[in-house]
């Protein structure tokens, strides 16, 4: 069930931050506390991810530029 989780947030990351947040924070805390303790260096992994997809996604569409 974990690695199952891991791999949505993998998926939320390619959509970067927001996403990525959005998904961690529909889990239960339990699951979270057991993720981190768990996988703690694929969610930083993770994060890191979602952090380039926010570099290199356009945005300029959504405010007019």
């Amino acid at each position: 069930m974990m690695l199952e989780k891991i791999d949505q947030l993998r998926d939320a990351a390619k959509l970067g931050t927001a996403r990525l947040l959005a998904t961690w924070n529909a889990y239960p805390d339990k699951l979270r506390v057991q993720l981190q303790r768990h996988h703690g260096d694929a969610i930083q992994e993770i994060r890191a991810e979602a952090e380039d997809a926010d570099q290199c996604h356009d945005f300029s569409h959504l405010v007019g530029g």
